[in-house]
C-alpha cells in the first residue's frame, strides 16, 4: 500500500498523536526505498532524522502537517534542511 502524505491533514489532536510515530515511519521508509531517498543516502548516512525532524517539529510546533509545511514555518520553528543539520 502506498503512503498517504496527506493522511493526518483533516484530523484533530487527539486523532493524529495515537498514529504519528506509524505515520513517521511510513515516511520515512517510503522515502530511503525511493530513489531520491537513495541518492539521500549515498550524502547522508540517517536518511529518516531530518524527516523525522520536520514531522514532529511541524506538528508539535507549527501545528501543521508535513504537506502543508512552508519554508517559513520551518524557518520560524528552528527546523533546517539537510544541507543545514548535522548528520548523527
Amino acid at each position: 500500500m502506498a503512503f498517504n502524505l496527506r493522511q493526518l491533514d483533516n484530523l484533530i489532536v487527539g486523532e493524529i498523536e495515537p498514529i504519528l510515530d506509524t505515520y513517521t515511519n511510513s515516511a520515512i521508509e517510503e522515502f530511503v526505498n525511493s530513489p531520491e531517498g537513495e541518492a539521500h543516502l549515498q550524502d547522508y548516512s540517517n536518511g529518516g532524522y531530518w524527516i523525522s525532524t520536520f514531522i514532529e517539529l511541524g506538528y508539535n510546533y507549527g501545528e501543521t502537517t508535513l504537506p502543508r509545511l512552508t519554508k517559513g514555518c520551518a524557518d520560524a520553528n528552528g527546523i533546517h534542511t539537510p544541507s543545514q543539520s548535522y548528520d548523527p
